[in-house]
């Protein structure tokens, strides 16, 4: 039985130069490794650019939200939500604060399924500097 990995990641991913960051473009890495592997189901709830980049290179499931949103943002804990309700994942991997604090907040509100509770998950954070006050 192959385990089932929701990565979220919730920035907006876009600048002058590329329509994928860093993170991105690591996530891109770590979806490209694992899809091939059939030990494994991908999802992945980001913004636009990042489902249709990775999206059309690898069968995985994507759900694409609108990432412009704050994090305290009702509607976008909303369909974080519904993402993790639809996909089942036995780990859910959040990249960066924003989706760390959307997926506490859903599951600290104890509205997740009962099969949902028993979810890992697994925070990574991009980008820290050194000399962070």
């Amino acid at each position: 039985m192959s385990k089932r990995i929701l990565f979220i990641c919730l920035s907006k991913g876009e600048n002058e130069t590329s329509p994928l960051g860093g993170m991105e473009k690591h996530i891109a890495q770590l979806v490209s490794g694992l899809s091939n592997d059939a030990h494994y189901t991908i999802g992945l709830a980001s913004a636009q650019n990042l489902c249709s980049a990775i999206g059309d290179q690898h069968k995985i499931q994507c759900y694409q939200l609108d990432t412009h949103k704050a994090r305290r943002n009702r509607e976008l804990q909303q369909t974080v939500h519904l993402a993790i309700e639809t996909f089942s994942p036995d780990i859910i991997h959040c990249h960066w604060l924003k989706s760390a604090y959307v997926v506490q907040k859903i599951y600290q509100s104890r509205t997740v399924h009962a099969q949902a509770i028993h979810t890992q998950i697994i925070a990574t954070m991009h980008g820290s500097k050194k000399k962070q006050k």
